[in-house]
């Protein structure tokens, strides 16, 4: 159901002049390169009485004319890309760089999954330079010797398989693991002894995205799943449903928890609380707001309430305390703020108020909130006790912060990243980077490919466009939708801005971006 442009400049062609150029023959002419030609179809949707074209929707299916598009491309791309002199040693170096220990879990929301103790076992993973997925491990303590639990690397021949999310039981008996095969956003789902390393005969089919929320005596876990379509497939057309799978039974016979029949946009995630009492139902559409329902677990049968359903924000479920619910919220805040509901007596108590800085994250943590905020891009960590009050705020190269203005006069935050010593003559080779979209912001981050760009002397630059997350929800919808323009401006604006400010010259600017960041980068190259 998501439509994603991938684009960008390859890192290994940044040295030459010109991704299109030309190139001599045999006889000492100049070739141009032709690309192929990209047919137009006939699609065209109605929008409110308006009729809009949409001539490339054939690229979105998995069809033998897109394949072949896409290896004409590849082969008129990869001799050119061969020839470029610095490709080899690039790709050594990179190489070398990548060749380190990893730990951690990246998620499609690029968090990391950190080190997790349950039932008294210590969980994390590990992935060494050398291979192409990270392992999943399990010790029985601190100081023992850690056991692999899962290895993606061993389930499929091409390495093509990769452990797309995973869930540990309370008791730290099982864990829960999704593979995903060959890249595809669908994954399946099985359920893994930690002692015997036994997959018991669980599966769990046509879901996506969705994560499992165990009981805390791990008899059963939630989870949400796409009904089937004509073909005995899952239809990601339709909304999902909660379910809750209890196991060592078939998926079959999994109890049907929870649907939204009243709005075919709307899809149900469900967490259980730690406590084990609330299955708490996110609702969600879109990026910008979400509703919760709640249903009592300690009473059977017990109807779902809907405990907020006025779609005026975002709702981040993040524990239960002394009875009461904690939620992250924009609501009445679109840098964010932490509240409470009792749902005995659902009317919210402010905990954490909205700050100048944007609330990013926050977790409630032994009777404390630890705020995460985003001041200029920049996180900082703040603790709360319970009734709100702060208990506390927790090379060669240079990472500087500037702002620039763009052509609204918008104030826009951008990191740049250079040696130290780099002259600021015009003559650097520059890699701008940005993205611009789905309230994600862009923070200061290790990259090894980053970090070779930077040693052969280039000077690397994020632009924290409208379109994310930086400055809260009003910063995010001033990039979106009718408004998608200030995007592309603040980009263009950025690199006028290094020009000018003499870091680079257009000669030496290369621009970057992938998924969302790919349609900006075809946008601005079209409109200058």
């Amino acid at each position: 159901m998501y439509r994603h442009v991938i684009s960008g400049l390859a890192l290994a062609a940044l040295s030459a002049s010109a991704l299109v150029s030309v190139a001599d023959d045999s006889t000492g002419a100049a070739s141009v390169l032709r690309y192929p030609a990209a047919e137009r179809g006939p699609t065209v949707d109605a929008y409110h009485g308006t009729e809009v074209p949409d001539p490339y929707r054939w690229m979105e299916t998995a069809s033998p004319d897109v394949s072949a598009w896409v290896k004409a491309q590849n082969e008129l791309s990869q001799p050119y890309l061969d020839a470029i002199p610095v490709r080899e040693p690039i790709r050594a170096r990179l190489t070398e760089l990548w060749n380190y220990e990893q730990y951690g879990y990246a998620w499609m929301d690029d968090k990391a999954r950190m080190p997790v103790k349950k039932g008294g076992r210590y969980f994390f993973v590990e992935k060494t330079g050398s291979q192409n997925q990270g392992v999943l491990y399990w010790a029985e303590s601190q100081g023992a010797t850690p056991r692999v639990l899962v290895d993606p690397n061993t389930l499929s021949e091409d390495a093509t398989a990769s452990l797309a999310n995973f869930s540990i039981s309370p008791d730290g008996r099982y864990v829960a693991y999704a593979v995903s095969d060959g890249g595809t956003d669908w994954d399946h789902w099985r359920v893994r002894e930690v002692e015997t390393g036994r997959d018991l005969p669980d599966l769990i089919g046509d879901t996506k995205f969705t994560s499992v929320s165990w009981l805390p005596d791990a008899s059963a876990f939630y989870y949400s799943r796409y009904p089937k379509s004509a073909d005995g497939k899952g239809d990601d057309q339709k909304q999902v449903s909660v379910y809750r799978h209890r196991l060592g039974t078939a998926q079959a016979d999994d109890l049907h928890v929870y649907s939204i029949t009243d709005n075919e946009r709307y899809n149900p995630y469900a967490t259980v609380s730690q406590d084990g009492r609330w299955l708490v139902l996110g609702i969600f559409y879109g990026f910008d707001k979400n509703a919760i329902h709640l249903q009592d677990l300690s009473k059977p049968g017990a109807p779902v309430v809907r405990l907020i359903d006025k779609w005026d924000g975002i709702y981040d479920f993040l524990g239960v305390m002394d009875d009461r619910l904690y939620f992250r919220t924009t609501q009445g805040a679109p840098r964010g703020r932490v509240i409470a509901i009792d749902p005995a007596a659902p009317t919210p108590v402010e905990i954490v108020p909205e700050a100048e800085a944007t609330l990013y994250q926050a977790s409630v943590v032994g009777g404390h909130v630890i705020a995460n905020y985003l001041e200029h891009a920049r996180a900082k960590l703040v603790v709360h006790r319970i009734d709100g009050s702060r208990r506390g705020e927790g090379g060669p190269f240079v990472t500087e912060q500037v702002f620039y203005t763009s052509k609204d006069g918008t104030r826009v935050p951008m990191f740049i990243t250079r040696r130290k010593d780099a002259k600021l003559d015009g003559a650097n080779a520059t890699l701008l980077y940005g993205y611009g979209g789905f309230d994600i912001s862009l923070t200061p981050t290790y990259s090894a490919a980053v970090a070779a760009w930077l040693e052969r002397g280039g000077i690397y630059a994020v632009a924290n466009l409208r379109g994310g997350g930086e400055y809260g929800a009003d910063w995010h919808d001033a990039g979106t939708k009718t408004q998608k323009q200030n995007v592309f401006d603040d980009f263009i604006a950025a690199a006028e801005w290094l020009i000018a400010k003499r870091y680079t010259a257009p000669e030496k600017l290369a621009i970057h971006g992938r998924s969302n960041g790919g349609l900006l980068v075809g946008a601005v190259m079209a409109q200058r």
